[in-house]
């Protein structure tokens, strides 16, 4: 019992000394840790003697980069995010160790590392677990007891993450307050082109960057910039009087400025270096300071590409080695300092809504003391504003946000706000002067603009981007860390720049490329190009926002110029975002890339077209299709002091592409012309697809593809030129393929496997040998094997040049390796059944038997053959034409049968005629059974033949017919007629009309087909002149013809017997002409004259007429009146005709002679004369 309460009694007195802070006092000092030098070496953090400190600074994270030779310890409060088990990795020189307490008592530490790692772990695998409450603080200490090169980096793994993230200060607490002062800063001027410190110290007023220094020292590469001037100034308080040495190192030019006391005016030039100095100790300068006083001091330094390093350290007098000048002795050039200007940068503002965004404005001087704005919104509903001049944007509409500077109100400014909930789509030209609402091509907007608008906020829907032909740059600056940020829009391109209003239909890619080009500074040299062309980061969890169907998808588009370079020489072992990744960078975030071209982009590390990696969230998820990567490099560029440009190509791979992490599917892409040290893509614990793609052509250490650091790479119906590489822990799928080799390698506990099926591997390394866990189908190297790798078809297969050709385009958006046409080709047939009426890689079905590779052998479907016609001539010869479908068939050759070679023949270029007649042509396929007929039709020389017909003919005469006898092989008949005779005919028979011109001559016929003409066949004709149409007169009864000859006298019965003479004496009355008659040939008839009076004498008077001779009008007598009265004179000629109505006939207008007057009535005729005076 006596023990007891002594023990109690000794816990109770230790609780009463020692005094365990609060969790509101612990958590009042976030964002920074003590960091403890030492002056001697500690293998044990126990045995640190507190008055052993020498110097304390103070971190915002715990990882340190400082090259002290003392041991150092740091110590604080873990702050943890979350509740759950995190898992601890300690990097240190010496042995490193930490304790970490189960609450915030020092005392209740424990050990839970203690090793001398130099690298992070691979995995989370085999690290210890701890278990800590959200917002508690668990006090620790880290420490490192070397005294060599001291540096501790700690890191922990989140309780719902996979991987190491650094410890910051919104998660650590300092074990007391930090000294309470301003804080020395570096100030940043971007985009200097050279040093020029006057500009620097009389005009450059308002830095682009700032940095809080807790000491005087910056790391490499910490700006992530290249080309900038920059400024570190304040005042050092020495802790001892006496003289100091100043130890100064920087890249590249720099001036190190000390002042005699605490004001500018009296500083002097300390140490300038004029080119890249890492050694400190060839700048060393000295000056003797009193304790506790201010020195005001000043850095002056220009950066060009790559490191920017800047240490500034002394030697305290009584030291025996220098130090980097920390926290405790410096303090920052900015007391009480008023604002005199305040402007909003951005004034018109476009934003969505449930869009949370900062409002950048500019306070002049940078460096006031009191930096308070005063914010407010004119319409909460549509938008609010906190105190921070955060934006949240509310309902759709239009406000004003109006800041004013708190110590001085009357300085104020105006943001005008739109905010809206428009879907798009947005269009967008290149070099765009007067902006629109980007809603039309006509009121089209610049893609940097619209891009920045839409990364103000986090997109809920996928926003689509339609750009025309040109050329897009994400800056018109030099500003090399300018891209195209892109997250959750679609950007497509290729359409032409006279589009307008909303047409989307002219889009071409080829015809009207557009082009995202890195291209922003001297079109002469690449090292001033943007460092990444598109970036696109987290877009699937960004600001607190999950998007897990949303893709960024670029399509239509050539992205080029990217200059992913700002490193030393390539160590990729220290990751740089700016070292990766010239075409695109991607992190985190889901991408998809559609008919586009990356060509000409460069890094200095990996991934001179693309680079994607896991992200803070998610991990990465890359989609590739119909795509080409071109001309891609790993180029290490570096600019010497003196100007000149020395270029290696070393350590550097991926110059295609790159994935660290995530998941890829790649698809009928292109990779070619790329130029690295080693591998054109590399997959890096990843896992994906390739298929139908293509390598081929590019340049450097022989690895196409290389596969590592557990990663799986199915590859389909692909044609890779050179090398698979597989390396430590990796799995590659192979199917359907051709490659060129197989190697790779690993450490002794490295486990890679290889599946082949139905692939051909030219040749696989020795050290693969054992990761060829399986084979079926397949020709690897010499050996051919069946359904098994055990299955030995054949070990004896010759060297693949002797069957498979080189690289080229046979057919399908990508090239393959064609199997050539030769007896018993090994990869011809042999395949895996498997994938019979699959696809190959060209998009061709495998069919009849499958081929081993990317390449299917084709056979026929069918044949087919024409000649240029069907009908050749006689002795000619016309050309053939073997079509074979489909037509990308592997063996086009054919046998030739000539069914009738006396007719016709084919050498199998051309077809023979020899004669008239038909001939059948056998085409048949020598690669299977498929055969077709041509029939030729040989057309024959023209025979003779007789025209038979009229030979003598008058001119006149009509439908004469002649006929030709059938003329052999004629289809056609060409006449040809004597002068003055017309016809037409292409027949053997004609008829033929001669007109009253016509002369005699021959009627001649030429037979024809469509190859020849016959000779002309002839048949004389006498054509007899017409006589002239005789003219007869009257004398009494007598008539007379006006020919001399040839007459042949015709009355109403036709030709009258014997009346051949020039008179006919008429003898009865009626209708008489003439016709003339010469050589056979008859005249058209004469005139005709009517004889009424034949034999009609004065005193045969039938009719009783007076008065007679009549001068108006005449009676008749004797009869009854009715019927007709006609009278006619001598001639026959008929003067007058009436109805007789009361028998009288008027006839005064009838001349005087003598007439016949005729009366008819139903009784008959009769006749009488008449005579007018």
């Amino acid at each position: 019992m006596k023990i007891k309460l002594t023990l109690s009694f000794v816990i109770f007195l230790f609780f009463e000394l020692v005094t365990i802070p609060s969790h509101a006092q612990i958590l009042a000092d976030t964002g920074y840790v003590q960091l403890e030098l030492f002056q001697n070496p500690y293998p044990n953090i126990q045995d640190v003697a507190t008055n052993d400190t020498t110097q304390t600074f103070y971190l915002d994270t715990l990882e340190t980069q400082y090259n002290w030779s003392h041991s150092s310890r740091i110590r604080g409060y873990l702050i943890p995010p979350q509740t759950g088990y995190f898992k601890f990795s300690l990097l240190s020189y010496g042995t490193g160790t930490l304790y970490l307490s189960s609450d915030s008592a020092e005392y209740h530490k424990r050990l839970i590392l203690s090793n001398n790692q130099s690298q992070w772990p691979a995995s989370l695998e085999g690290l210890d677990s701890v278990f800590l409450v959200i917002n508690h603080p668990y006090y620790f200490e880290v420490m490192d007891g070397s005294n060599i090169l001291s540096y501790i980096k700690l890191r922990w793994a989140l309780p719902d993450s996979s991987f190491l993230q650094p410890i910051t200060g919104k998660n650590l607490a300092g074990i007391a307050p930090k000294p309470v002062r301003s804080e020395v800063v570096w100030e940043i001027f971007e985009n200097k082109v050279a040093a020029d410190f006057n500009t620097l110290l009389n005009t450059d007023t308002v830095p682009d960057k700032t940095v809080n220094l807790l000491s005087l020292s910056t790391n490499d590469f910490s700006t992530s910039i290249d080309h900038f001037e920059s400024r570190i100034r304040g005042y050092i308080i020495p802790p001892v009087s006496g003289s100091y040495s100043f130890y100064f190192a920087a890249d590249n030019i720099s001036q190190f400025w000390l002042s005699t006391d605490d004001s500018q005016a009296n500083e002097q030039l300390k140490s300038e270096i004029l080119f890249a100095q890492s050694d400190w100790t060839q700048n060393v300068s000295s000056q003797s300071l009193i304790a506790g006083e201010k020195y005001f001091f000043e850095i002056l330094h220009y950066d060009s590409t790559y490191t920017d390093q800047i240490k500034l350290g002394w030697k305290i007098p009584g030291d025996s080695l220098p130090n980097i000048i920390g926290y405790n002795y410096l303090i920052g050039f900015d007391d009480g300092v008023l604002v005199t200007s305040f402007k909003i940068k951005k004034t018109d503002v476009l934003a969505y809504t449930n869009w949370t965004l900062p409002i950048a404005y500019q306070l002049l001087p940078w460096n006031a003391s009191d930096k308070s704005i005063l914010w407010r919104s004119s319409d909460d509903s549509i938008a609010t504003v906190n105190s921070s001049g955060l934006i949240t944007t509310i309902n759709p509409g239009i406000c004003q946000i109006i800041g004013c500077v708190a110590q001085d109100t009357t300085l104020k400014d105006t943001l005008y706000l739109v905010v809206t909930n428009y879907p798009g789509p947005y269009f967008v030209k290149p070099d765009i002067i007067y902006e629109g609402d980007g809603h039309s091509w006509n009121t089209a907007m610049n893609l940097t603009t619209l891009l920045d608008i839409l990364n103000q906020g986090k997109l809920t829907q996928q926003i689509t981007i339609y750009a025309s032909e040109g050329i897009y740059k994400p800056t018109q600056t030099i500003d090399r860390t300018k891209s195209f940020l892109m997250n959750n829009v679609r950007l497509v391109g290729g359409y032409a720049a006279t589009s307008s209003g909303t047409d989307t239909t002219d889009c071409d890619i080829q015809i009207h490329e557009t082009v995202l080009s890195g291209e922003i500074g001297n079109q002469s040299i690449t090292y001033d190009n943007s460092y990444h062309v598109i970036t696109t980061i987290d877009n699937t969890n960004y600001w607190g926002w999950t998007l897990p169907n949303n893709f960024t998808i670029i399509e239509g588009v050539t992205i080029s110029n990217g200059r992913a370079s700002c490193s030393t020489y390539g160590a990729h072992g220290t990751f740089s975002i700016n070292d990766n990744g010239g075409g695109i960078f991607i992190k985190g975030s889901k991408v998809r890339l559609v008919n586009c071209r990356i060509f000409n982009n460069s890094a200095w590390s990996r991934a001179g077209g693309i680079f994607t990696q896991g992200g803070d969230h998610v991990t990465s998820e890359l989609l590739i299709q119909n795509t080409s990567f071109e001309s891609n490099l790993i180029q290490q560029t570096t600019i010497q002091p003196n100007g000149s440009i020395f270029e290696v190509i070393i350590n550097g791979y991926g110059a295609a592409l790159v994935i660290a992490g995530g998941t890829y599917n790649i698809s009928n892409c292109m990779f070619f012309n790329n130029h690295g040290y080693c591998r054109t893509i590399a997959l890096e614990n990843c896992s994906g697809d390739i298929d139908k793609c293509s390598f081929f052509n590019n340049i450097g250490s022989d690895d196409d593809i290389f596969v590592s650091s557990s990663s799986l790479l199915n590859i389909n119906n692909s044609t890779v030129e050179r090398k698979i590489w597989v390396f430590t822990n990796s799995c590659v799928n192979l199917k359907n393929s051709t490659v060129g080799v197989f190697g790779g390698g690993g450490s002794a506990l490295s486990v890679n496997s290889i599946n082949c099926d139905n692939s051909i591997v030219k040749s696989l390394c020795n050290s693969l040998l054992d990761s060829l866990v399986s084979a079926k189908y397949s020709i690897i190297g010499n050996t051919l094997v069946g359904s098994d790798k055990s299955i030995i078809l054949s070990d004896s297969i010759p060297n693949s040049s002797l069957w498979l050709d080189t690289i080229a385009f046979n057919g399908g958006p990508t090239p393959t390796m064609r199997l050539k046409n030769i007896p018993f080709n090994p990869a011809k047939s042999m395949g895996n059944p498997l994938y019979l009426d699959s696809l190959d890689q060209r998009g061709y079905v495998r069919k009849d038997s499958v081929s081993i590779g990317a390449y299917q052998w084709i056979r026929p479907d069918s044949i087919s053959v024409a000649a240029a016609s069907n009908s050749i001539c006689q002795g000619d010869s016309a050309m053939m034409d073997v079509t074979f479908f489909p037509p990308y068939v592997d063996d086009s050759t054919f046998l030739i049968q000539n069914i009738n070679d006396t007719i016709a023949f084919s050498d199998s270029v051309f077809v023979h005629a020899l004669s008239a007649g038909n001939a059948p042509i056998v085409v048949s396929a020598n690669d299977g059974n498929k055969s077709d007929t041509l029939l030729v039709d040989v057309i024959g020389t023209i025979g003779t033949g007789t025209i038979s017909g009229d030979s003598i003919v008058c001119q006149g005469d009509g439908a004469v017919v002649y006929q030709v006898t059938p003329i052999e092989n004629a289809t056609d008949y060409v006449w040809a007629l004597p002068s003055g005779a017309s016809g037409n005919s292409s027949s053997n028979s004609i008829s033929v009309d001669y007109d009253l011109t016509a002369t005699s001559g021959p009627i001649s016929v030429t037979g024809q087909n469509v190859c020849f003409n016959g000779s002309e066949i002839l048949f004389p004709v006498l054509v007899n002149d017409k006589p002239a149409t005789p003219v007869i007169s009257i004398q009494v009864d007598t008539l007379f013809s006006n020919a001399a000859s040839g007459n042949q006298w015709y009355s109403d019965n036709g030709a009258i017997a014997g009346a051949n003479s020039q008179y006919y004496i008429v003898t009865e009355n009626g209708n008489y002409y003439v016709v003339v008659s010469n050589d056979g040939c008859n005249s058209d008839p004469s005139n005709i004259i009517t004889m009424i009076n034949v034999g009609l004498n004065e005193n045969d008077v039938f009719l009783s007429i007076y008065p007679n001779p009549a001068t108006n009008q005449i009676t008749i007598s004797g009869i009854e009146s009715g019927g007709t009265l006609r009278l006619y004179d001598l001639t026959g000629k008929l003067l007058l005709e009436r109805e007789n109505r009361d028998n009288t006939l008027d006839v005064s207008g009838v001349e005087a002679g003598c007439y016949v007057l005729e009366v008819r009535t139903e009784s008959g005729v009769l006749y009488g004369r008449v005579v007018v005076e």
